[in-house]
């Protein structure tokens, strides 16, 4: 893996005595790994002699990237964070919901469940006069014919 695969920012200059340009330069060579910037160190020691600068731009540059890194960690941990956040809220905004409907629920059944029962009354009550007003209409015909009988018996 090396550092061209990663998308960086520019490092900032951890101190006055470091000049940023070093920084910048040392961004873009920057190795993946400390045991890259080990081996690189030694073969430069072997060829010519190393700078202090140039020392203090690597350790400055793996420090920009290990902080580039811890960055975009931690922007991923607040990111899961706030959808966390909203999930926990919409969560119990769902659940205050079905509560409410649950509870409001046995209320309109019990409301519907009344109406329903008092037609059904309503109509049982209708049934027993129609039934009574029937009775009432053929003790009249028997009542009648009874009469009709005894005037047939006379005649």
């Amino acid at each position: 893996m090396d550092s061209t695969e990663f998308n960086l920012s520019l490092p900032l200059a951890m101190d006055d005595s470091q000049p940023l340009d070093n920084a910048i330069e040392g961004a873009s060579t920057a190795p993946a790994s400390n045991a890259d910037v080990s081996c690189e160190s030694t073969a430069e020691k072997s060829s010519e002699p190393v700078s202090l600068e140039d020392i203090l731009a690597q350790a400055a540059t793996s420090f920009a990237l290990l902080s580039s890194i811890s960055s975009r960690v931690e922007g991923f941990a607040e990111k899961n964070e706030g959808f966390r956040k909203e999930f926990r809220r919409l969560l119990f905004r769902l659940v205050t919901k079905i509560y409410a409907w649950s509870s409001a629920r046995i209320f309109h059944e019990c409301c519907f469940s009344e109406n329903n029962l008092g037609a059904q009354a309503n109509s049982l009550q209708q049934a027993e006069r129609e039934r009574d007003d029937a009775r009432e209409r053929l003790l009249e015909l028997l009542s009648m014919v009874n009469r009709a009988l005894e005037i047939s018996k006379l005649v």
